[in-house]
């Protein structure tokens, strides 16, 4: 995902945060997860999702995506970020390249056993 964010922004996505993720349903209602973001290089922004979950086709379909972080301590300190999917990593190099990076993160069980695929986003 490519988008534009501040220091405030870096900082928070550097962090083991959770984002609220926003996109959009095919009738234009909003759809809302909270979820792991990560940064990758200088200002891309990679999620990671199930196949087949409603965030993946909402994005498939329509690549505008809207990031919410509230801090814990003052949830009026909020960072937000707004930005186009720009691909959908898939097969081998979703496995070894985000996933497992992400799981790292916030998950205590291992990021290749059994479970739904992962699509990560970029």
């Amino acid at each position: 995902m490519t988008a534009v964010f501040d220091e405030a922004g870096r900082a928070r996505l550097q962090a083991a945060n959770i984002w609220y993720v926003g996109t959009v349903f095919a009738d234009g209602a909003p759809q809302v997860n909270p979820m792991w973001v990560d940064l990758e290089g200088e200002g891309e922004l990679a999620l990671n999702t199930s196949v087949g979950r409603v965030k993946e086709e909402n994005l498939r379909r329509d690549p505008r995506v809207y990031l919410s972080h509230a801090d814990a301590a003052n949830p009026f300190d909020r960072v937000q970020i707004s930005g186009e999917v720009a691909r959908f990593i898939e097969g081998e190099e979703a496995r070894h390249r985000h996933d497992a990076k992400l799981f790292q993160l916030c998950h205590p069980f291992p990021a290749h056993g059994p479970g739904p695929v992962r699509a990560p986003l970029v």
